[in-house]
């Protein structure tokens, strides 16, 4: 016999169902937009937020004539943004690596209102530069999701949980249009504004970038945004040039806690920076420099970038003459002299240890160097003062940097204080020496570059026109005439 049930207790059933099914939490999944549009909304309420910034690059090309090598730029900036009042901090090192060279710089940054406007206060070697900003980029608006929610389709939401920070994150993948992103990153600051400086005005057209963000399960807040800007660049460089190629360029934020920064407090010794008195002759400050985004000084009726002579220096009263014939006297005899050790370049790197120098903790002596090439680095004399040198291999096969010839030298003293290597260069010239002493040995230079802006003069001699491989260059105080600055190089005989 069939039983009948009455539509009360199935409708009761089903509600029970349902109040089951929403205590155990069955709700819409989660999608891309859906995910983008909380995280705006989320950050909306933000007060402030702590995150750091990097960016890999590494480009291949040609640094010296004939000499190729890969050079990467590592860019790792810690951030903290307030909303009220409007501040962001910067603080990090900009990083190069070179044939087996690593050099670093520390950078920090201020940027806040004062007044109507906002300043930027930049800290790079000890030296705080103070200066006026157009716009309020604080970096705030790196948390633009809203843009990148409004395009449904330009997402996939991963199957696997990402990690970030230890935590449990959404993982969203897709490809943005390249100038709506690039858009996004020029107005959200001074961080990511930086990558800009790095593409320049290039001009990407329907290229697509591929952008990874991961966003906190719990509280649904960014927690990583990587832009890959390889591919893109790659096309651009391409068409450009064939002389140099893009292997990596990333930019990573990593958002690591909000509402946890209470005050952005500017040092004491920032706030004394007196304004930039040159006003950025060369059209950009130090740290955009350092990061890319400059371009060079404009003379009237020249094209625009073009680094002219009226741009670059002014007529010297230091007269030159065309490059000798290669011989034996002047600076072309290539001796140089350590603590009374004479040696004529190129001479064996082992000759440099027998006197105490090291390589540093940055300088692989096992770093290879290929046939016919030569490679720029630093060794260490005994009193740990660094000295520039060229090494050279002049073989049929592969050397390590041990092995090798030294075939350049360069040593400085800036400050004109007591520093620098103890050598003496060709003719008794080392540092120290006075303009005329130097005119007298080497005669007239063939290049002068003597710009009224600049604290120094250096002086350029060669042997040939075409091919500056064997060569000198003298940097003399201006305001002392004496010289700060070394530069003797004997490498034809490399490729």
């Amino acid at each position: 016999m069939k039983r009948i049930l009455k539509s009360g207790p199935v409708k009761a059933a089903a509600l029970l169902c349902m109040g089951m099914l929403a205590m155990s939490g069955c709700q819409e999944p989660p999608t891309p937009a859906s995910l983008l549009q909380e995280v705006s909304e989320n950050m909306a309420s933000v007060g402030s937020y702590a995150a750091n910034m990097l960016v890999e690059m590494e480009v291949t090309g040609e640094i010296m004539e004939g000499q190729t090598s890969t050079i990467g730029v590592n860019v790792d900036m810690d951030i903290e943004s307030t909303k009220e009042p409007s501040a962001v901090y910067m603080g990090g090192s900009v990083g190069i690596s070179m044939v087996g060279v690593n050099l670093s710089v520390d950078i920090e940054n201020y940027t806040i209102k004062e007044n109507d406007g906002y300043v930027s206060y930049t800290n790079v070697n000890e030296q705080w530069v103070k200066e006026s900003v157009e716009s309020e980029n604080t970096g705030a608006g790196i948390t633009a999701f809203k843009d990148l929610a409004g395009d449904e389709g330009a997402f996939l939401l991963s199957e696997d949980k990402a990690v970030v920070n230890d935590q449990k994150c959404y993982e969203l993948k897709g490809t943005f249009d390249a100038d709506k992103l690039l858009d996004i990153l020029n107005s959200a600051g001074n961080a990511a504004d930086r990558v800009g400086g790095m593409t320049g005005e290039v001009e990407f057209g329907e290229a697509k970038i591929p952008v990874r963000i991961c966003i906190y399960e719990k509280t649904r807040l960014p927690a990583l945004m990587e832009i890959d800007l390889t591919k893109t660049m790659q096309a651009y460089i391409a068409g450009v040039t064939d002389e140099a190629s893009l292997d990596d360029l990333k930019l990573i934020i990593t958002y690591h806690s909000f509402n946890d920064v209470e005050e952005i407090i500017i040092p004491s010794q920032a706030k004394k920076a007196v304004e930039e008195t040159r006003s950025n002759e060369l059209g950009v400050s130090d740290l955009e420099r350092i990061l890319g985004g400059g371009t060079w000084p404009e003379t009237e009726g020249s094209e625009e970038g073009a680094q002219t002579e009226e741009a670059w220096g002014s007529q010297s009263s230091i007269e030159t003459a065309p490059p000798p014939t290669e011989g034996r006297t002047g600076w072309q005899t290539y001796e140089v002299s350590f603590n009374g050790r004479r040696m004529e370049l190129p001479f064996k790197v082992s000759e440099l240890e027998a006197m105490g120098y090291t390589y540093g903790d940055y300088m692989d002596s096992e770093y290879v160097i290929n046939k016919g090439q030569y490679e720029y680095g630093f060794m260490l004399e005994p009193g740990g003062v660094e000295l520039s040198v060229f090494f050279l291999n002049r073989t049929d096969g592969p050397l390590a940097l041990k092995d090798c010839e030294i075939g350049g030298l360069q040593t400085n003293n800036w400050s004109g204080e007591p520093g620098g290597v103890k050598i003496v260069f060709p003719q008794g010239i080392k540092l120290g020496s006075g303009l005329d002493e130097v005119l007298e040995a080497y005669g007239n230079p063939q290049d002068v570059y003597d710009y009224e802006e600049d604290s120094w003069i250096s002086l350029y001699y060669y042997s040939d026109s075409d091919n500056y491989m064997n060569s000198v260059d003298i940097t003399v105080d201006r305001e002392t005439q004496k010289v700060i600055g070394l530069n003797i190089s004997k490498l034809d005989q490399a490729f």
